[in-house]
């Protein structure tokens, strides 16, 4: 082999050689990419399931991992933020806009779509209000409008006012509702982690469904 042949060929071995070496530096590097991305999302989870971060605040979280541009990002957000970014956006529009950051009306079921409430998938906590502010009922949801219009329409119960309270998770809605139980002095509900809906008045005075307040 001429010399020239032959720098050419130790030329071409040092660029393969180099070309490997790149390759598993990329590999490191998208490796560390995801785990930084993992970082990131998980603990913008903990932040927001510890109260610390909202709707709004997820959006700005999601838009960052997206400019990010990594390869299945979306896929990766759902496995630790169980909401994309539609949900996100509707969620963010029916955020409470109260000092105490709940929601409230001074209405019954037909005045519920004419104020802002939980959005579908939002868990809460509420509790629905007699005349005179007595407690008729407390329950949890992830389906808050679906809910009160069973207990409406299905189970006759008729309210003047309501009150509801956001949660981080179906476990967070428990203890809130449990801790509502102790507030307003109901000890089947501050005991209580069922989801039954509970028995509550008819339109006639009569009872229907489970015993009251499991």
């Amino acid at each position: 082999m001429s010399d020239p042949a032959r720098h050419a060929a130790d030329a071409a071995d040092a660029a393969a050689t180099r070309m490997h070496e790149l390759l598993d530096a990329r590999a490191r590097l998208a490796a560390e990419l995801l785990a930084t991305e993992q970082q990131f999302i998980s603990n913008v989870a903990l932040v927001h399931e510890l109260g610390g971060l909202d709707y709004r605040g997820l959006i700005s979280a999601y838009e960052q991992v997206r400019e990010w541009g990594l390869t299945g990002y979306s896929r990766r957000w759902l496995e630790w933020i169980e909401h994309d970014l539609n949900n996100l956006r509707r969620f963010a529009n029916a955020t409470p806009t109260t000092a105490d950051g709940t929601w409230s009306g001074n209405t019954g079921f037909e005045g519920l779509d004419d104020s802002v409430h939980p959005a579908r998938g939002m868990h809460t906590a509420f509790v629905l209000f007699g005349e005179g502010g007595t407690p008729i009922h407390i329950g949890f949801t992830q389906q808050f409008r679906s809910n009160l219009s069973r207990l409406h329409h299905q189970a006759g119960l008729r309210w003047a006012s309501w009150k509801a309270w956001p949660c981080a998770s179906r476990h967070d809605a428990i203890e809130r509702r449990k801790q509502l139980g102790t507030q307003f002095h109901v000890p089947n509900v501050a005991e209580s982690g069922s989801d039954t809906v509970p028995r509550t008045p008819g339109p006639h005075g009569t009872t229907e469904g489970p015993k009251p307040w499991t």
